[in-house]
C-alpha cells in the first residue's frame, strides 16, 4: 500500500529531514487543523466515577501525537489544501512492510462515545467527522514527537507551482538517493473534474 504525505515548502528543511532521515513529525492534538479533533461523548453510568475517569482519559489522550498520511495522493483537493495550491510536495512511501504502524481513520457522523464503552484514548483519534472523508487518512498515533519510518521514500512529487529553486534542490537530493521525482499538474478531464497528472520534472 502506498501512502502520501503532503507538505508545503515554506520551510524546506522539514521536507529534507523527511527525505534524508525518514523522520516524520507527529503533531500534538492542539496543532491539528480540525477543531473537533479528539472530541468525544461520555455518559454517567451507575457506579462510574465520571469526573475522575474523564479526567484520566482526557489526560492520556492529550499526551498522544499524530502524524497524518493519505491514500488520496492524486486528489486535486488534497493538493490544493495541503501543498498550498500546488506549491508544495507530496512524499510517497510504500508501507507494505510496516502497515501495522498506520491506523485507518474511520469517518463518523458524530463524535464517538468513548468513555462508556471502555475504549482506549488513542481510539478517539482514529475517528473523524464524515466531512473529512475525502482525505482518506491514515495515522501514526504515538507519544513520541517523531515517527522513524522503517522504509524509505519511494517517490517525491513536486507541485507545478513550486519555485524552480526548490525543484532544483529537491531533484538533486532525490537523485543522490535514487528516489524518483516527478512533477504534478492539474488536468481537467472529459467529465470536467480536475485531476492530477504526473510528468518528469523539467527545469
Amino acid at each position: 500500500m502506498k501512502l502520501f504525505k503532503f507538505k508545503p515548502l515554506n520551510n524546506i528543511d522539514y521536507v529534507l529531514e523527511m527525505i534524508c532521515e525518514r523522520r516524520f513529525y507527529c503533531a500534538a492534538i492542539n496543532e491539528l487543523n480540525d477543531p473537533m479533533e479528539g472530541v468525544f461523548y461520555y455518559y454517567d453510568i451507575p457506579g462510574f466515577s465520571s469526573d475522575r475517569e474523564v479526567t484520566d482519559f482526557t489526560s492520556a489522550k492529550q499526551e498522544l501525537r499524530v502524524c497524518s498520511f493519505s491514500a488520496a495522493g492524486m486528489d486535486s483537493t488534497m493538493w490544493a489544501h495541503y501543498s498550498y495550491g500546488m506549491t508544495g510536495v507530496c512524499i510517497v512511501i510504500d508501507v507494505a512492510s510496516c502497515c501495522g504502524d498506520f491506523k485507518d481513520v474511520e469517518y463518523v457522523e458524530s463524535p464517538p462515545d468513548n468513555i462508556s464503552r471502555g475504549n482506549l484514548p488513542d481510539e478517539v483519534l482514529q475517528k473523524k467527522l464524515a466531512i473529512w472523508s475525502y482525505e482518506k487518512e491514515y495515522r501514526i498515533i504515538q507519544n513520541h514527537t517523531y515517527y522513524d519510518c522503517p522504509v524509505g521514500i519511494s517517490k517525491l512529487i513536486v507541485g507545478e507551482y513550486a519555485s524552480n529553486t526548490h525543484k532544483s534542490v529537491l531533484r538533486a537530493v532525490c537523485e543522490g538517493r535514487s528516489i524518483t521525482i516527478e512533477e504534478a499538474f492539474i488536468e481537467i478531464g472529459e467529465d470536467q473534474v480536475p485531476g492530477i497528472e504526473l510528468r518528469p520534472i523539467n527545469l
